[in-house]
């Protein structure tokens, strides 16, 4: 689930540590490892605004309630999420008609349009990105 700003208020990290019992609050470094990595496949959810990372009251009880379920046997978050493989993600690609292209590819095709073209006088001098 993800979090809708109109509906539940932005929380600084330090702020949502408020709804935590004071025993238990956890550094702000926690609730960015909570953020980034989760917590036996449990993430805390976050919205980015103005560059800064905010939680909501709701996420953070969303995020408790999970890790309780889980711990009681209740369900089971997964750990991972199943990765796609290389091939899976290009038949998903070509299923929905974009082409991908990988870099020796791309070198190719920038050669092919510099010699149709007349744009390159040297070898291939690719732009830093």
């Amino acid at each position: 689930m993800c979090i809708d700003v109109r509906q539940e208020q932005p929380l600084s990290f330090n702020q949502a540590a408020q709804y935590l019992p004071e025993r238990s609050r956890p550094h702000s470094s926690t609730w960015w490892r909570w953020w980034r990595h989760g917590v036996r496949g449990v993430r805390l959810e976050t919205v980015l605004i103005g560059g800064r990372r905010y939680t909501t009251a709701e996420a953070v009880q969303r995020f408790v309630s999970a890790l309780t379920a889980g711990a009681c046997g209740v369900q089971s978050p997964p750990r991972q999420q199943q990765r796609l493989t290389d091939r899976e993600i290009e038949q998903q690609l070509d299923a929905a008609g974009i082409t991908a292209v990988n870099e020796e590819k791309q070198v190719a095709i920038e050669r092919q349009l510099d010699q149709v073209i007349g744009a390159s006088k040297g070898p291939n001098k690719r732009r830093p990105r």
